[in-house]
């Protein structure tokens, strides 16, 4: 990503790395949300009218949120999903087979951190002048900054020598290609990399295995539900674009959306399914012996 002057201020221009990764985003992680519908139904917890009107309106409230306090969505944005992104377990800590409740936190904290965090701070140059034009006061984050990633270095040491206690190599090299990706690669491939290869994909196949379907035969509400979300993003940077170039329209309509829908999607897959299922829960382990003996090595 370059940035160049307009009367408008520092605006962003997107390179073709940066496209590439805002596409990998919109086809293979957001389509993983689209799941939220059918694990909702899988539980019978509300009536099919009811979760779309619940979900598209705490949708639209968070586009009006973000629209209304960039700054405070934002930041709610990061917290969310340091909790969320770490939460999946994306570098296979296997955090579930502890009770070292300390351990458990400083492995989520961490692993979310890699892209809420580390990402922000070694990418600043780039990412000061994208905060400023999605309309936020970068210079809070500039003040807490120092505090969040003091205690995301503490969280990883913690965990990583736990890791080479338990000579979990498999982890041990999953962080490092992250970390190297994290602080070589444009923030927003090693964004796209993250969200996508790890978050995303391990999202999708956990939830295709609770509902005992093939990761390769997604229905045809989940491709419905993904189109619609498409046509929607589509439609926010449409809205933005009459403020703002192209290529800072696109990134608005992506990252504002992308909040709007991990509020609802954090409240189903963080809160709600752990509450009605132990599968959800951060120790899971003990539900893999009631699924089917086909699905287990998945």
């Amino acid at each position: 990503m370059i940035y160049t002057t307009s009367l408008q201020g520092i605006i962003p221009v997107l390179t073709i790395i940066d496209w590439v990764s805002l596409l990998i985003i919109l086809l293979a992680g957001v389509p993983h949300g689209a799941l939220d519908y059918e694990l909702i139904q899988q539980q019978q917890i509300l009536k099919d009218k009811t979760f779309l009107t619940l979900y598209t309106g705490l949708t639209f409230f968070g586009i009006a949120f973000w629209l209304a306090q960039p700054t405070l969505a934002l930041l709610t944005f990061l917290a969310i999903t340091t909790i969320h992104f770490g939460r999946s377990d994306p570098l296979k800590f296997q955090f579930h087979q502890t009770n070292r409740k300390l351990l458990c936190w400083s492995m989520i904290y961490f692993q979310g951190g890699v892209v809420t965090i580390l990402i922000p701070i070694t990418k600043w140059e780039f990412v000061l002048p994208l905060f400023e034009h999605l309309g936020t006061d970068p210079t809070i984050f500039g003040k807490t900054a120092p505090a969040f990633f003091s205690l995301w270095v503490f969280c990883g040491l913690f965990s990583l020598v736990t890791l080479f206690r338990d000579r979990n190599f498999l982890s041990i090299g999953l962080t490092t290609t992250m970390l190297a990706a994290a602080i070589v690669f444009p923030p927003l491939l090693g964004f796209a990399l993250y969200f996508c290869g790890l978050h995303s994909l391990g999202h999708y196949q956990r939830g295709m295995l609770y509902l005992k379907r093939s990761v390769k035969k997604p229905s045809r509400r989940l491709i419905l539900l993904t189109i619609l979300t498409w046509l929607l993003m589509g439609g926010l940077t449409y809205i933005l674009e009459f403020n703002a170039t192209v290529d800072a329209s696109v990134i608005g309509g992506i990252f504002i959306l992308l909040f709007a829908l991990t509020v609802p999607h954090m409240l189903i897959i963080d809160l709600i399914l752990p509450r009605r299922d132990p599968y959800w829960s951060l120790i899971w382990k003990t539900v893999s012996n009631n699924l089917p003996s086909k699905n287990k090595n998945h």
